[in-house]
């Protein structure tokens, strides 16, 4: 694949890669030949909860819960 490099590239730079599942997560640490505590698992969800907010409110949020306060990327 001509992109698996960049992608290796950038989740060895990232604080943290967030997959959607455990199984998800052992994969792309084997994969990459990286330590699992570089990944996250956050599951898929369906509930009332999940609706639109507030820029800034997201950002408080994911920077609170993950530790996320600078730029990333979501691969889903």
């Amino acid at each position: 694949m001509r992109l698996e490099p960049l992608i290796k590239k950038g989740i060895r730079k990232s604080q943290k890669t967030i997959c959607v599942s455990q199984n998800v997560l052992d994969l792309s640490a084997e994969h990459f030949d990286m330590d699992s505590s570089s990944f996250t698992t956050i599951h898929h969800g369906v509930d009332s909860v999940f609706s639109p907010r507030e820029l800034q409110t997201s950002k408080n949020y994911a920077a609170k819960k993950f530790g996320i306060t600078g730029p990333y990327i979501l691969v889903v």
